[in-house]
Formats: structure tokens, C-alpha cells, sequence
């Protein structure tokens, strides 16, 4: 076995020589409006408000792009944080997948209880409930498919080159050793395949109505264990490690659990989410 795929320079659209479109960019707002598009479609499915989805687009990219940026410092390179304190500002210059899902989590949970204030406040009768976990269900139900993309981004830069491999997946001169005859894991690109695989299995799966916070134990679950297993792939002598593990092994175990207990404790809840042909009323989440 022998590796397939060379090596290849990310591909930059020049825009009539004024603007140019940089690959990861392009593929990172493809990500983000499929990501919308499928997370909106699905409320609507579930009898749920595709306007909340549409209204807190911009706290999660606000938790992504800062929260990621947060999250890369201090995870990674606190001391770069100490010795130029500016880097703090400097949101595109490296990103933490954990640091982005914190962020979200804590706005995301902000959003929803300022809305349920909102509407008990309001004391209007027509009001409707909020399924928190029903959202969070649609949010992450189309993230599996933005992430794919953006994540292909990744791919087309190769910024996250793991070990040396003969594996037929690893990618010819992206190791951090310079060598151009040797190849090395593409980690972006595996954790796009991952995050396709996802969606496709969230698809097949949603055929059938699945009680709220379903999708967001089981991407928890999952995306905990894939991201564990990845991260034993990645280049020793690049990524921060504390105890022999990255800060992401340590994210992942806490994901895992978290899954579990969701998709524990919310099994038996009555509230159930649409299927595409059945109709199913609701009570407060």
C-alpha cells in the first residue's frame, strides 16, 4: 500500500483583479450557509422556528471565529499570548475547533434563555414554547455537513499535517520535514470524510421522529471518539501536548460524556421531534 494522493496547491479565484477569493474562505462560506440552509430546514420539518436558527447565525459565527482564535492561544500557545498580548486581536491568525465549541455552547445558551425570558415576559398566550434541545438538535444536524466543508478548506491548504504514513489516504509533501517524497496523514481531510459520514448517517436516521437533544448526544458521542482517535495521528513536535495527550484528546473524553449523558437522560423524554410525514404536538422542553 502505497500513498495516492500528490501534493497540491490551494487554488485562489482571482475576481477580475480586484478580489481574491482564497480557498479555505470559499469553502468556509459554502460551509456556513449549507450549514444554515440544512439546520433551518430541519426545524421546519420538526414544527420549530427556522427564524431562531436564522437569528443566531451571527452568535455562532461571533463563537467560532473568536471563541476558535481564544481557544488556539490558550490551548496551544499560551506563550504567544504572553509575549505579544496583540495576538489576542488577531482572530484569523490560528483557530481551535474546542475553543469555537465552547464559545457557541455559552452564546448559544445565553440566546436561549434571554428568549424564553423574552417570551415569558411577553405573557402572550400564542407565544411558543422553546425546545432548546430540539435547535441544538437542527444546529449540529446541518453543522455535520458545514463541517465538511470546511474542513475541506483545511485540506486544500493542508494546514494540519500529521505523522509520516504509506497509508493510500496520506497526502505527498505536507510533512513539516519539507520532504516531498514522503507523505504524511491529512487530518483535515480525514475529519471532512468523518463529518460527511456523519451527516449522511443523521440523514438516514432522521426518517424517523427521535426524541430532542438525539442528534446533539449522539454528535457528541461520536465526534468525541473520531476526534480522540485523529489526534493520535498528529505531528508531535507541531501540536501542544499535556500529559502525553493534546488539549482536543482531553475536549473529546468530555464530549463523549456529555453525548452519553444526553442521549441518557433525554431517551425518555415525550417530546418528540417531526418525522417528514407525521405530525406531533408539543410541550415545553
Amino acid at each position: 500500500m502505497r500513498p495516492l494522493i500528490p501534493y497540491f496547491d490551494a487554488i485562489n479565484l482571482d475576481v477580475f483583479g480586484i478580489l481574491t477569493i482564497k480557498t479555505p474562505g470559499l469553502f468556509l462560506v459554502i460551509g456556513l450557509i449549507s450549514s444554515v440552509y440544512i439546520a433551518a430546514k430541519k426545524a421546519e420539518r420538526d414544527s420549530l422556528e427556522a427564524a431562531i436558527i436564522y437569528r443566531l447565525v451571527k452568535w455562532i459565527i461571533v463563537g467560532i471565529f473568536v471563541g476558535g482564535h481564544l481557544g488556539h492561544l490558550l490551548f496551544y500557545y499560551p506563550q504567544q499570548l504572553i509575549s505579544d498580548p496583540l495576538s489576542l486581536f488577531k482572530i484569523f491568525d490560528g483557530q481551535s475547533s474546542f475553543g469555537g465549541f465552547i464559545l457557541c455552547t455559552l452564546l448559544v445558551t445565553w440566546y436561549f434563555r434571554r428568549e424564553i425570558r423574552r417570551r415569558k415576559a411577553s405573557g402572550s398566550n400564542n407565544a411558543s414554547p422553546i425546545h432548546v434541545w430540539g435547535y441544538t438538535d437542527c444546529i449540529l444536524y446541518g453543522f455535520t455537513l458545514g463541517w465538511f466543508f470546511g474542513r475541506m478548506g483545511c485540506f486544500a491548504v493542508h494546514d494540519h499535517p500529521g505523522i509520516e504514513t504509506t497509508f493510500w489516504l496520506g497526502v505527498s509533501g505536507i510533512c513539516p520535514t519539507g520532504a516531498t517524497n514522503v507523505a504524511c496523514h491529512d487530518l483535515g481531510f480525514y475529519e471532512g470524510i468523518i463529518s460527511l459520514g456523519f451527516f449522511c448517517v443523521f440523514a438516514f436516521l432522521d426518517r424517523k421522529p427521535r426524541f430532542y437533544g438525539f442528534y446533539t448526544g449522539l454528535w457528541a458521542f461520536c465526534y468525541g471518539i473520531s476526534r480522540f482517535m485523529l489526534d493520535t495521528l498528529r505531528y508531535p513536535d507541531i501540536d501542544a501536548r499535556y500529559f502525553g495527550f493534546t488539549p482536543a484528546q482531553y475536549g473529546s473524553v468530555i464530549l463523549v460524556f456529555i453525548g452519553i449523558w444526553v442521549l441518557m437522560t433525554r431517551r425518555n423524554s415525550d417530546s418528540l421531534q417531526n418525522s417528514h410525514t407525521q405530525s406531533i404536538s408539543f410541550r415545553q422542553s
